[in-house]
């Protein structure tokens, strides 16, 4: 079964339909965690909508990364979409993805979106990524990284273990992160043409990277911690 999660919060709520009528049609279940939302907020595409699931959830310390909590209803041969609420996924995503994830036999997690810190420790957990593909841009060549942007993300149930994944408040790239080299899974970013995936326009920003931004020295000190003195 092709299974699809993903995370919202009310203030996307103007921009979550463009998002899940852009991967509905080529998924199996919707599983969609509602952060911080009142039930009487909860719109009628989410509610008719028969391939989509939902919880309400108010867990601000996990926030986004409660999302990947429905997978422990999946079985070991699903497929898992991590989805983010403010971007459009062209119409062959889930086919490439799936294609790409067999040629490294199922093994791999397959991103569209990702990043590498070589150097510890960081000085700065923005001006400091190495390799960085953004799902906007080209990239030619697939190319392994060690930071997956999770929003854009593929993976075998069968590589997911719940009670092993360390969650980090508003950081849920970084908890993947963590989890994939813990378990010695490589992190593909796959080659595309341009604008293959596209971002929503929107007035809010980016809600939870500009916190990160506010705090970037905060930010910087828990990617030491994790990914460097973790080691």
């Amino acid at each position: 079964m092709i299974n699809c999660i993903m995370g919202t919060i009310p203030d996307r709520i103007s921009i979550l339909e463009l998002s899940i009528n852009s991967i509905i049609k080529q998924v199996d279940r919707l599983y969609i965690s509602l952060n911080d939302w009142n039930k009487n907020e909860i719109p009628i595409f989410i509610r008719n909508n028969k391939k989509i699931k939902y919880t309400i959830c108010n867990n601000s310390g996990i926030n986004v990364c409660e999302r990947w909590l429905f997978c422990k209803n999946f079985k070991s041969f699903d497929l898992i979409f991590c989805i983010d609420d403010d971007i459009l996924y062209p119409p062959d995503y889930v086919e490439k993805m799936t294609s790409k994830l067999a040629v490294y036999n199922n093994k791999a997690f397959i991103t569209v979106h990702g990043y590498s810190y070589i150097d510890f420790p960081i000085n700065d957990f923005i001006k400091d990524k190495k390799d960085f593909c953004h799902f906007k841009s080209e990239v030619k060549i697939s190319k392994k990284v060690s930071v997956p942007g999770v929003g854009t993300m593929l993976s075998p149930a069968s590589l997911i273990d719940i009670d092993k994944i360390s969650f980090i408040p508003y950081n849920n790239d970084l908890c993947m992160s963590k989890y994939a080299r813990d378990m010695n899974i490589p992190i593909i970013c796959i080659e595309r043409e341009a604008n293959w995936l596209s971002p929503i326009s929107q007035n809010i920003g980016n809600k939870v990277f500009k916190l990160k931004e506010k705090n970037r020295d905060k930010q910087t000190k828990i990617i030491n911690e994790v990914l460097w003195n973790g080691q």
